[in-house]
């Protein structure tokens, strides 16, 4: 293991504290999932049946990439859902 990776893993530890229970309290203020996401059964109901295509993207990059790749392919796709999700709201 580098030492860069154990200073990144070590401070992960320290910080795990205190920031999980923050990110708890603002989704909690927010009305979300305490942790992490996902489809409501909601959505999943909307989508049973269909044919899906998921893109998900974790940076604005690939968000960016995401988009441009949904305009290229929808048109060639009719008749499909399309889902796309982020790792950042």
């Amino acid at each position: 293991m580098t030492l860069a990776l154990f200073v990144y893993n070590f401070l992960l530890f320290l910080g795990a504290p205190v920031w999980v229970p923050l990110v708890i309290w603002r989704n909690l203020r927010r009305g979300r999932p305490l942790l992490g996401g996902g489809f409501s059964a909601a959505d999943a109901a909307s989508l049973r049946g269909t044919k899906v295509v998921w893109l998900h993207a974790v940076s604005m990059g690939e968000s960016l990439v995401g988009v441009a790749l949904y305009r290229r392919l929808a048109p060639l796709l009719p008749g499909f859902s399309w889902v796309f999700t982020t790792t950042t709201p």
